[in-house]
């Protein structure tokens, strides 16, 4: 069964002036492209989007810039999520994260955040999550997004928007299991 999406009256997908209006209030550079979910797309199985795309709604776009930074794109690859799981807050819990250690002048990385902050279930659903302060660890939160129906406004991200230091690292093109995150190991060379 589809979801009722505000997009419905229009068949479902994104008439030419909402992507437009997408497109200024997150600042996207041209170099992205954002386009109506083609015909077939399944945004949970991944099944259908092209190589080297992702699905965002214009609801994550205010929030992020692209390309994405390194840290982000670390974080989304070994908790194995899809951007699209994440709600907005989350990205925004993220870029002030980084701003804080820019103006700070100390180095935060994808460590340091998860150490901070718990990936959970967002209450009341099963396959999209957001970022919670640990336990005796808050340090930043943010109160739930307004935005109550960014998982039904998808768009289709193509273009310049993963971190380009970071392409070997591929980001989940489908939503999977209960991410978590990966046991994982540096090896250091001196």
């Amino acid at each position: 069964m589809l979801r009722r999406t505000p997009w419905s009256k229009y068949g479902g997908t994104p008439p030419p002036f909402e992507i437009v209006k997408a497109r200024d209030l997150g600042h996207v550079p041209d170099d992205i492209h954002l386009s109506p979910l083609p015909a077939g797309v399944d945004m949970y199985s991944g099944l259908g989007i092209p190589a080297g795309s992702t699905i965002l709604s214009p609801d994550h776009l205010e929030v992020l810039s692209f390309p994405l930074h390194p840290m982000i794109h670390l974080i989304l690859f070994f908790t194995n999520t899809h951007p699209m799981q994440l709600n907005p807050n989350s990205y925004l819990i993220m870029s002030t994260f980084l701003a804080l250690g820019l103006k700070l002048g100390v180095s935060l990385g994808f460590r340091d955040f998860l150490y901070l902050f718990d990936l959970t279930v967002i209450k009341g659903e099963t396959s999209f999550f957001n970022f919670k302060p640990r336990y005796r660890k808050k340090f930043l939160s943010l109160g739930p997004s307004r935005a109550r129906d960014w998982k039904n406004r998808p768009l289709l991200i193509s273009g310049n928007w993963k971190a380009p230091e970071l392409s070997q690292l591929s980001i989940p093109s489908a939503f999977g299991p209960k991410p978590g995150i990966y046991k994982f190991t540096f090896i250091i060379f001196l």
